[in-house]
């Protein structure tokens, strides 16, 4: 391939990994949790951990995840093997979203905020709601 070439494409080219965290409460309802955006883009807007991927971590998606989430929220994060993951593939855009189990209620002051200026813990159906998601 022309030098020249590779290098646009290494450019163009995204790959990235997200986090969703969530929780089952005993009465079986799903609860996630939703980090509010603390600077542009999407300053004000509510969204998972994540972003793209450091030359250093080879194709790690997990990796990539678990970075991006101490990163943006300081929570050191386990990405377990068998995590249930989503993959979006495009031709220049490769995402992964782990779905991350965590015990129990997690209080405010666990997190120490970088990225994020809020969060919230809501019933996956009212997330899915939201307008002001990114």
């Amino acid at each position: 391939m022309n030098r020249m070439l590779e290098k646009t494409i290494r450019k163009i080219w995204y790959r990235g990994a997200g986090v969703m965290l969530y929780r089952m409460t005993p009465d079986g309802e799903c609860r996630v949790i939703l980090f509010r955006r603390a600077n542009n883009p999407d300053k004000g807007k509510y969204s998972i951990t994540g972003g793209r991927m450091d030359r250093e971590e080879r194709y790690d998606y997990r990796a990539t995840a678990k970075r991006e989430t101490w990163e943006e929220a300081k929570i050191d994060i386990v990405v377990p093997e068998d995590c249930p993951v989503l993959v979006t593939n495009f031709v220049f855009f490769k995402w992964r979203t782990y779905f991350v189990h965590y015990e129990g209620k997690i209080e405010r002051s666990r997190f120490r905020l970088n990225e994020i200026d809020d969060w919230k813990e809501l019933p996956i159906s009212e997330a899915l709601k939201r307008e002001d998601l990114t």
